[in-house]
């Protein structure tokens, strides 16, 4: 919702989610590439795939919380369940 308005919204326009869209991907694959270094990250990770696919799900399910379609609790899980897929147990 927040990307449409910022695309329509000239105030929000001039915010740094427009002036650098690739901003928070940019961040969370570096966060995964020192999970990969300390050896966290299950073999064969791709660190930018999941970056990309945990921006994309968390703003889906961010969206279904607030419209009603999912609650937190399941939100949460899903998330869970994505991250315990790439990061080793323990």
């Amino acid at each position: 919702m927040y990307a449409v308005l910022a695309v329509t919204d000239p105030a929000l326009a001039a915010q740094p989610f427009v002036r650098n869209p690739d901003a928070a991907e940019e961040v969370v694959a570096g966060l995964l590439g020192q999970a990969r270094e300390a050896d966290l990250l299950r073999p064969g990770t791709e660190v930018r795939l999941e970056a990309v696919s945990l921006l994309a799900m968390s703003a889906g399910l961010g969206i279904s919380v607030l419209v009603g379609r999912c609650s937190v609790r399941s939100a949460v899980a899903v998330l869970d369940h994505h991250l315990n897929r790439i990061f080793k147990d323990g």
